[in-house]
């Protein structure tokens, strides 16, 4: 079915209608783009201190783990120098 000469006066007035509510649907979505990416930005700011916590712990505990090593190593040499004198 052809459109009638109403129909197509409908659609012209829709069509004025509509960038207007277009520009508002788009900052719309843009604000929550701005939104979601603040919060996707903390997010990351989180997870990269988690990690530098995470990796300040290791390297505390690896330090602790390496000094008690050398302890037992110049333990057992001390041991193995005087039953050898």
């Amino acid at each position: 079915m052809p459109p009638t000469f109403w129909n197509c006066l409908k659609l012209a007035r829709v069509v004025r209608i509509l960038p207007p509510a277009r520009e508002q649907f788009q900052s719309v979505g843009f604000a929550q783009l701005q939104q979601q990416l603040r919060y996707q930005k903390a997010q990351a700011a989180q997870t990269a201190s988690n990690i530098q916590v995470e990796l300040g712990t290791q390297v505390v505990r690896l330090h602790d783990r390496v000094a008690a090593l050398e302890k037992l190593a110049y333990a057992a040499s001390s041991s193995s120098a005087s039953r050898q004198g």
